[in-house]
């Protein structure tokens, strides 16, 4: 992955995950709990599998 496909730098990733635990903490927004996030990831997984940008070769 070059610099131009990334979505935002790693130091923007970090200071928005520190800002939803924050707001998770003062009750604001609800908690992930490891079943949402399971979901989630394959959802994910599932969308990058399709990318046939993505695709390895497969023998």
């Amino acid at each position: 992955m070059n610099d131009k496909e990334r979505y935002c730098t790693v130091e923007e990733s970090v200071k928005e995950s520190l800002k939803e635990v924050k707001l998770m903490r003062e009750g604001k927004i609800p908690k992930c709990n490891w079943r949402d996030s399971l979901v989630k990831l394959k959802e994910e997984l599932e969308e990058f599998d399709t990318d046939e940008s993505l695709k390895l070769n497969k023998k």
